[in-house]
């Protein structure tokens, strides 16, 4: 989709989700009605309010991203130390579809069976897909996290395996388990919260934390959920997680939406939670991975009898909490449920005052034992609220007096040893003639005529590239129906094709071509002799 300068001036300008709800509502209903699929369209030129200018159905107009998927072997599991099995696409039937890129499915061999499917399409996902895969997949079993049950190949590309593209295993996603009930978001107005799943929390952080050296950097409601069947907290989506090594612990920062974009602050509110990388990831692209700058030298170590401020008396020291996206998104988490109206959901929210504090309040003092916690009217709970104030107070003390809070000074008693990045090949470059965009507002933008070296593999490429460049056998093909257009009354696959749609020419061929069973031929002579 494009827009033009004028547009997308005034769209910059307002807010983001209002400004841009005409647009998405314009393209919900083009998509719904199959217009857009059907004539094949590759652009669309909109206006703010949601007009469609015009649709283009060129190749040279598609700016669907290409990028890597590897191997199984690339994830380097130990062997015998972790139980993920290999399918492929074809076995897995389409159930429900969740959200983009996350789905409901069912394996062929046991369809009675739930598993939740995530995948990617995008270089920018990469880190999160490796992440999410190597750390719950390294972890368990474990009560409170979710494990990892499959890796998803691409099948082979129409049955043929005569290339090595053709038939190389990509990885294009994985499955964990599906569970029901929805997430602590879904259920705060219907779900009692019980004081044993804020201990839970408490616990699988310090696990963590550390034991395995790892930075959830996105424990919030919506990524907690509950076990049915042993009634235990479930924490899910390891996508932002990283090794808590200081370079490491860097860049998951820079992954962190809900505290990067508040500021959160803690101890004596005149330190922002994460100093100099705020700046950076607000001035700074993520990176590609292998391309992360040098690690910068180690701050100083605070110094243990640092004066305390005028409201520290009441609260830890801080070292249980400063500096850890983990412990402070436990602390909102649970005070939030707690003190909060349900209905209202998950907040985020943060004031316009001088430093953008957690709804107005330094973390400090939401945790001070002179601050009592008061129970929201509405808030359903299984225990009073100071139990759980108390609870969180001793478990910010414990992480105090653990030397291996500061991995500074302590390292993780088990860390997970994983390979930071996927890893990528170098891209691929070739040589294209080009094109002119004609709203000039797209990459390639030079001339029609003139030749242009651009990457038509590696971690981000644009797939009309690829094609061009003859790599269309790399390019994995993954269009799926609208949800309003799906026929109930069919198996459908995660491929985007119904059951029968899967067979290749090959196959089709092959049965033909099969001779029948001793018994179908016997049957056979038994008919003609009765004519």
């Amino acid at each position: 989709m494009r827009v033009d300068s004028q547009t997308c001036e005034s769209l910059g300008s307002a807010n983001s989700v209002a400004a841009w709800a005409p647009i998405h509502g314009a393209l919900a209903a083009e998509i719904d009605s199959g217009s857009l699929l059907s004539l094949e369209v590759t652009a669309v030129v909109m206006t703010a309010d949601g007009k469609i200018l015009k649709k283009f159905t060129g190749a040279e107009y598609d700016c669907t991203p290409g990028t890597h998927y590897a191997s199984p072997a690339d994830y380097q599991f130990p062997e015998g130390g972790v139980s993920v099995e290999i399918i492929s696409r074809l076995e897995l039937e389409e159930v429900k579809r969740l959200g983009p890129l996350v789905d409901v499915v069912a394996p062929a061999s046991t369809p009675s069976e739930r598993f939740v499917f995530k995948h990617y399409e995008n270089g920018d996902a990469i880190y999160r897909m490796w992440h999410d895969v190597q750390i719950p997949a390294r972890i368990s079993p474990h009560p409170n996290i979710v494990p990892i049950r499959h890796l998803v190949v691409r099948e082979n590309v129409d049955g043929d395996s005569s290339t090595a593209a053709a038939a190389a295993p990509a990885v294009v996603g994985f499955t964990m388990p599906f569970i029901p009930g929805g997430s602590l978001q879904e259920t705060r107005t219907t779900r009692i919260f019980k004081l044993k799943w804020a201990q839970q929390l408490f616990e699988v952080v310090d696990e963590l934390n550390l034991k395995y050296g790892i930075v959830h950097g996105d424990i919030r409601l919506r990524n907690l959920m509950v076990d049915p069947t042993t009634d235990n907290l479930v924490l899910i989506d390891f996508g932002l997680a990283a090794k808590r090594t200081e370079q490491q612990y860097r860049k998951v920062v820079t992954y962190i939406p809900p505290i990067a974009r508040n500021n959160l602050l803690v101890g004596d509110c005149g330190l922002g939670l994460f100093g100099r990388v705020i700046e950076q990831s607000e001035n700074q692209p993520n990176p590609e991975p292998g391309s992360e700058p040098e690690p910068e030298p180690e701050p100083e170590l605070e110094s243990e009898t640092q004066p305390e401020s005028e409201h520290d008396a009441a609260v830890p020291s801080g070292h249980g909490y400063q500096n850890n996206p983990d412990v402070i998104a436990a602390i909102v988490t649970i005070h939030e449920l707690v003190t909060r109206d349900p209905a209202d959901g998950e907040n985020w929210a943060s004031t316009s005052d001088e430093y953008n504090l957690y709804n107005g309040v330094c973390i400090d003092k939401l945790i001070s034992t002179s601050n009592p916690w008061i129970a929201h009217k509405n808030a359903l709970l299984d225990s009073p609220a100071g139990d759980f104030h108390k609870e969180l107070i001793a478990w910010l003390e414990r992480r105090e007096a653990d030397p291996r809070n500061d991995p500074r000074k302590s390292p993780a008693t088990a860390p997970l040893d994983f390979p930071d990045d996927m890893p990528v090949p170098r891209a691929q470059e070739v040589l294209l003639e080009g094109y002119k965009d004609p709203l000039d507002m797209d990459t390639p933008s030079f001339s029609s005529g003139e030749s242009q070296s651009v990457p038509v593999s590696g971690y981000k490429f644009y797939r009309r590239d690829a094609i061009r460049a003859g790599h269309s056998r790399d390019i994995i093909s993954w269009v799926r129906p609208t949800t309003s257009a799906v026929d109930g009354t069919r198996k459908l696959l995660v491929t985007g094709k119904y059951a029968h749609e899967n067979e290749t020419d090959r196959d089709k061929k092959k049965k033909r071509k099969t001779p029948p069973h001793q018994g179908e031929e016997k049957d056979d002579e038994n008919r003609a002799a009765k004519r």
